[in-house]
């Protein structure tokens, strides 16, 4: 795979001609992905409309990506409506309530992430027919600051794809005999992951964040490239991505741009004690 940590400095950014930026933007659809369960989180609603300081995840996505002023309208990836939970419900209420701040429209999601981003895909390539690039964000990624949103879309502008990203910090090691040990309150929580094995040089190692902005047209194709016969290596029915740059990155550049910590993925009970901490803390 390959990824570039982008040297486009926000200075550079700045000195953008603000006709070119305008029509940048003009084409450019942001897409929240808030289809998920939140079964790992306990919660009794689908896990983007779990509040953070009395504000449900997907209400703080869609309110960065606002205000980072990057994009022309914005299309939320709502649960499906054969999970059996309230997610239609919740879905429509979103609609209501943040379609008032500006161009807003919601896209049924399907059972995985990389099905749900297609979708939303699907849509944008058939009602926007001007659009020619996305950004996707996870709403479980709520606390990312607009200023790395805005820094990633501005570098897919640049270089076609463009991840937000952190250098890895801890010391990263093998775990041998390696078993899953869960999450906080599943019943199969295990005190042991395995035992220590080799060192990893941790160097080169980036953990990757959301936004990631692509070419409309690229991302298409990561999603559809076992259409050409396999020669990218996954078919979208043989491999599910956990992200998008994994669709893009075998035959794409992805540039990469320093996230935020702030941007961390909430997934587990704790994500979301300490999402509830550092909520105002956003710059």
């Amino acid at each position: 795979m390959s990824y570039r940590v982008s040297d486009h400095s926000p200075t550079e950014i700045c000195e953008q001609p603000r006709e070119a930026a305008d029509e940048l933007i003009s084409r450019t659809i942001g897409i929240v992905v808030a289809a998920g369960s939140g079964s790992r989180l306990g919660a009794s609603v689908p896990k983007a409309f779990v509040p953070v300081r009395g504000k449900p995840m997907v209400d703080r996505a869609v309110g960065a990506i606002r205000d980072a002023a990057c994009v022309a309208s914005i299309i939320v990836v709502v649960p499906p409506k054969n999970r059996g939970d309230s997610g239609q419900d919740h879905s429509a209420a979103l609609a209501e309530r943040l379609a008032r701040d500006g161009p807003l429209c919601t896209v049924e999601g399907g059972e995985t992430r990389q099905e749900s981003v297609r979708r939303a895909l699907m849509w944008c390539r058939s009602a926007l027919p001007g659009a020619q690039f996305v950004a996707i964000h996870d709403a479980a990624r709520c606390l990312m600051p607009a200023g790395v949103i805005r820094r990633v879309v501005e570098a897919a502008w640049d270089y076609g794809a463009a991840t937000a990203a952190l250098p890895a910090v801890d010391t990263l090691r093998r775990i041998e005999d390696a078993v899953h040990h869960g999450f906080p309150g599943e019943q199969n929580e295990n005190p042991s992951a395995g035992v220590l094995g080799a060192e990893v040089d941790r160097a080169y190692l980036w953990q990757i964040q959301t936004p990631q902005a692509f070419e409309l047209e690229l991302l298409w194709r990561g999603h559809h490239r076992g259409d050409d016969g396999g020669q990218f290596g996954l078919s979208p029915d043989s491999t599910i991505a956990t992200d998008d740059t994994a669709l893009v990155s075998p035959f794409h550049p992805v540039h990469v741009v320093r996230g935020s910590r702030f941007g961390f993925k909430v997934t587990s009970p704790e994500d979301l004690a300490f999402a509830e901490i550092v909520a105002d803390q956003i710059p």
